[in-house]
This record gives C-alpha cells, sequence and structure tokens, in this order.
C-alpha cells in the first residue's frame, strides 16, 4: 500500500465512525414523528377535535358552550369560574333571586375566561342577563398564570382576547409533551382493555356538574377524603398553580377585570362575587407559604373594584366566614354542595329579593334599562 492508498482510506474511514450518531439522530427522528402523531391521533385532552379513541378528559369549555347554546328559555344569571364554583347549585340562587340560572363553570378560569364568557353569553338575541355570580380565584390575578390549555385550543373563547405566539403554537408543542405523551398511552391501554372511560363530565341540562362518581363512592363509604387531602397537599405549590409570599400581581390581569366589570355594567348585570373557600388543611398550607398578604391584596382590590360597579362582594377565603363543614369536601378546594349552598346563604344574606338586586343595577346605570 503506497502512501497515497493511506490518505484515500484514512480520509473514507470517517464515515463508519459516525455511523452511530446517524442511527441515533435517524432514531431520535423516527421516535418524535411517531410520539406527535400518537398523541395527535389519540387527543387525550380534546384539544384537536379528533374522536377516533375517547379523550382522557373532554374539553369542558366547549361542554359548556354547547350546554349554554341549548338551554331554553335562556337564563337570567349566570353563574361563571373555575371548577372551585362547581358546588354552587343554579337551581339555589333562583330560589334566592328569581333568576333563571345556567352554570357555566370551567377549569381554571381566569380572566380571560371571564370576559370570553361575559361576551359568549351575550351573543344570544334572546338572553336578557341581570346577575352574574363569579367566584374570583386570587391565582387569577399572578403574572404568568397560564390560560387553560382547552380554553386555547376552542376558537369561540379565543376570538374574545389576545393570543401571544407561543400560546398559538401550545398545540404544536403539547404534541411533544410528558403529559400529553403519558396520557395519551393511558387512553390506549384503557380502550385496549376494554374499559369504558366516563371522558364526559355528568351535567345537568342547566350547567350544574354532579360528581355523580364521587357521590357514589362517598354513600358506599370508599371515599377516604384525609388520605386525598395528604395526597394533594404535597403538590402545592410545585404542581398546582396558587398564590404565595413571592407572588406578583399582574397589572394587565387586572385591566381584564375591570373590563369584565365595565362590560356587566353596560348591560345592567349586577355581579355578586366572592372568593372560593379552601379546606382548613389547605388553609394553613398557604399560611406557611406566605400566601395570605397576597390574598388580602386582592381581595381589597375585588371588594373596592365590584362594590364601585354596584356590585357585592365577600371573601370565603376562610371556611369559617360563612360557617362551612371541613368534612363536605371532595379535596382541598372542591366542595359538596351543602357547602355550596351555605356559601350563597351568606352571599346572598342581604340581597334575598330579587327587586334589591335588580334596583342596585339601575341605580348604578343611571336608571337605564337592561338591554
Amino acid at each position: 500500500m503506497d502512501e497515497h492508498d493511506f490518505i484515500i482510506e484514512k480520509v473514507a474511514k470517517p464515515w463508519y465512525q459516525h455511523t452511530f450518531w446517524l442511527v441515533f439522530f435517524l432514531s431520535f427522528i423516527v421516535s418524535t414523528v411517531f410520539v406527535v402523531l400518537v398523541n395527535w391521533i389519540v387527543d387525550p385532552f380534546d384539544l384537536y377535535g379528533n374522536d377516533y379513541l375517547p379523550p382522557w378528559q373532554q374539553n369542558r369549555y366547549t361542554e359548556k358552550y354547547d350546554l349554554y347554546r341549548a338551554f331554553d328559555p335562556p337564563p337570567e344569571a349566570l353563574i361563571i369560574g373555575s371548577s372551585r364554583v362547581g358546588s354552587i347549585d343554579p337551581e339555589a340562587i333562583e330560589q334566592y333571586t328569581g333568576y333563571r340560572t345556567f352554570h357555566w363553570g370551567v377549569p381554571s378560569a381566569g380572566v380571560e375566561a371571564f370576559n370570553a364568557i361575559l361576551s359568549l353569553a351575550l351573543e344570544r338575541d334572546d338572553v336578557d342577563l341581570n346577575l352574574i355570580v363569579i367566584g374570583v380565584d386570587p391565582v387569577s390575578f399572578e403574572a404568568g398564570n397560564p390560560i387553560q390549555k382547552q380554553m386555547l385550543h376552542e376558537p369561540h373563547y379565543t376570538k374574545y382576547f389576545d393570543i401571544t405566539l407561543k400560546q398559538e403554537l401550545d398545540g404544536v408543542i403539547r404534541l411533544i409533551t410528558k403529559e400529553q405523551t403519558v396520557n395519551s398511552f393511558k387512553v390506549i391501554f384503557r380502550s385496549m382493555g376494554g374499559e369504558v372511560m366516563n371522558t364526559a363530565q355528568d351535567h345537568r341540562a342547566d350547567g350544574m356538574p354532579l360528581y355523580s362518581s364521587r357521590e357514589e363512592l362517598i354513600a358506599e363509604g370508599k371515599f377516604d377524603l384525609q388520605s386525598n387531602l395528604d395526597l394533594r397537599l404535597a403538590m402545592y405549590p410545585d404542581q398546582f398553580s396558587c398564590i404565595t409570599g413571592s407572588s406578583v400581581i399582574s397589572e394587565h390581569n387586572k385591566r381584564l377585570w375591570e373590563e369584565f366589570l365595565s362590560k356587566c355594567t353596560e348591560h345592567g348585570i349586577k355581579v355578586a362575587a366572592f372568593t372560593p373557600t379552601m379546606h382548613p388543611r389547605l388553609y394553613d398550607r398557604m399560611e406557611y407559604l406566605g400566601a395570605f398578604p397576597k390574598y388580602e391584596e386582592i381581595s381589597s382590590y375585588l371588594k373596592e373594584t365590584v362594590e364601585g360597579s354596584g356590585g357585592i362582594y365577600m371573601d370565603f377565603t376562610d371556611l369559617s366566614s360563612f360557617g362551612g363543614d371541613p368534612d363536605e369536601f371532595y379535596d382541598e378546594v372542591h366542595m359538596r354542595r351543602t357547602n355550596g349552598n351555605q356559601m350563597l346563604s351568606r352571599l346572598f344574606a342581604d340581597y334575598d329579593d330579587v327587586a334589591s338586586l335588580a334596583d342596585s343595577v339601575v341605580e348604578n346605570r343611571g336608571g337605564v334599562s337592561n338591554q
């Protein structure tokens, strides 16, 4: 072998030396494409509108919109808020106020959702809203609090608020996330095992969530609240969004809240707002995290803005503020209907007839009728 052949041989070797990396990158690309396709086809959170398999969780935002459009005759009052308002019964509000009521509580609803829901409600030509009962979670005002993923993929809602480029790309990014992938394979394995998943939350026609499966466990004596609390409280604040002592209050979210109140005033809609309660064990956890100075700041702000627009506001953060029962919870923030009814009785203690509600709205709007 001469010197020239030796040089050619040395030049040719790197191709073989890089075989490992070629195989690695090809495998990575193929695996990524596979994960993307699985997550898009299975669609575990009902984000892309596919129905090849029942999703892990139906899009609650779509469900409530469809229920509202079908609710006839149309409501005169709305319940708005996150899943923490799930125990507020529309029928109880009708008993207090005389207003036919629809429950539009959706997961992790924040100020963007409040405005979108109000705008969607007013789209109906036959609707004449008089009252909104709204539970405002303090985390709604935290800077950087994310918009709920299902709402970002529901065009009926997104047309009513601005979306950033990152939020527009959310659907693409989620196709390669661990959360999406894990739940996709849960759906696949459960479907292969013949398990029928209750993906759609059971609701009454007025939007009231019924929590039937949880109530069945309680009736059978199989529900352990304290164990559930032990499991979930350990996740704060790392896995659940919540206010802490280091939280920064968003001026942008304040503006969105004030826009919501202004629109209610413009349409002659009374606002009865409250800060949702929590289980005493979570209350202790929030105190440990130094959250209460921020809670008090947000509560003072809500009281000022709501009462300034002619509405009523109460802070029910502490369960004892309305005489709630710590045993009447599903977990640390979701209470049963017994506590919901007790809270409503306190909220409407001074507004127990339709006339007092309507009069305060007309007075605030200078006597303009509700049209």
